[in-house]
């Protein structure tokens, strides 16, 4: 009996590990692998979003110091209240209110975190408005009238090269915003000769020289039609520089909002302003009564933004002031 039992473990022993019982094995060291990483991950973002809350207080201190000594002033930059980049953290302050409230968001790697003296006293997980969040960064839409004033034109022109036309301004149009609406009378408009968007009262749309811009525009037709984006470059005087917005044209169904962008393209080194304009190149004969109607114009990537989306803020007065925020 005790020679056949011990043979029995002998041949147990000598087989190995059957199939079933590795991947038993393979299973428990996986989920266990699992919770460890899970675990890790959990601990290493806390110690992030600490270490980014711990460096906007110690900012928010340094700015409240500041101020102490120079009179309630703010600082015009941090650097002025001794906080500086470095270390993996970097720092984004703005000021508001005229100067009489600041925000500050700090990013440590790459977990931002953000303090407004107005509205809290202790750090919060995020970013101010018109500040890249989790080191993101941010772009600037220049138009400073994207959409029609309400009650006038706000800048806004129409051309019309084919018969005569009436401008109006149409209220909750798109996204609940103005739009600018140019409506053909006799003899109506005819393919590539209309021509309607953005030009502030002669002075047009200012932006840096060398910046990269993406020129866009928000377009809605009585009629379906083929479009595309127009714009020119300008100088100081006037002048024109170069008329050139290359960009593909875009099929616009009757009565629908269609966003039209131009490729990317840098701002002339002798130019320092823009007209960004919704050019019909085709489709249907618009008739007399027929419209076309513009509005939502951008010169920021991504999707449309102004100082009133999420994150984003008017750096002047509202609907009549260039935009900031994260690209959306």
């Amino acid at each position: 009996m005790t020679n056949k039992l011990s043979n029995t473990f002998k041949q147990r022993r000598d087989r190995g590990f059957t199939i079933v019982e590795l991947l038993i094995v393979i299973v428990v060291i996986a989920i266990l692998a699992a919770i460890t990483i899970v675990s890790y991950n959990g601990i290493s973002n806390r110690a992030k979003a600490s270490a980014a809350a711990s460096a906007a207080e110690q900012a928010a201190k340094k700015v409240a110091i500041y101020a102490v000594t120079n009179g309630e002033a703010l600082p015009s930059a941090l650097a002025d209240a001794g906080v500086t980049d470095g270390n993996g953290t970097s720092y984004q302050y703005r000021t508001y209110d005229s100067g009489r409230k600041y925000c500050i968001t700090a990013t440590a790697n790459g977990v931002s975190s953000y303090i407004d003296n107005d509205a809290q006293t202790s750090p919060k997980a995020g970013a101010c408005p018109g500040h890249g969040v989790d080191g993101g960064g941010v772009v600037t839409n220049y138009a400073t009238r994207p959409t029609p004033a309400e009650g006038n034109f706000g800048g806004w022109t129409g051309y019309n090269l084919a018969g005569g036309a009436s401008s109006s301004v149409v209220p909750n149009a798109w996204l609940g915003k103005y739009s600018y609406r140019w409506t053909a009378g006799a003899p109506g408009f005819s393919n590539g000769s209309m021509n309607i968007g953005l030009e502030h009262t002669g002075v047009k749309i200012a932006v840096p020289t060398g910046v990269d811009v993406v020129p866009s525009i928000h377009v809605r037709a009585s009629k379906g039609g083929s479009f595309t984006v127009s714009c020119a470059f300008s100088d100081s005087t006037g002048t024109i520089v170069t008329g050139s917005c290359p960009g593909p044209s875009f099929t616009v169904a009757a009565n629908v909002w269609t966003r039209l962008q131009a490729n990317d393209v840098t701002v002339p080194a002798n130019a320092s302003r823009m007209s960004i304009r919704a050019k019909l190149e085709g489709g249907a004969t618009y008739v007399s009564g027929d419209w076309i109607e513009v509005s939502g114009v951008s010169t920021a990537p991504g999707a449309y933004a102004d100082g009133d989306s999420p994150g984003w803020v008017w750096n002047g007065t509202p609907n009549n002031s260039t935009s900031t925020g994260p690209a959306l």
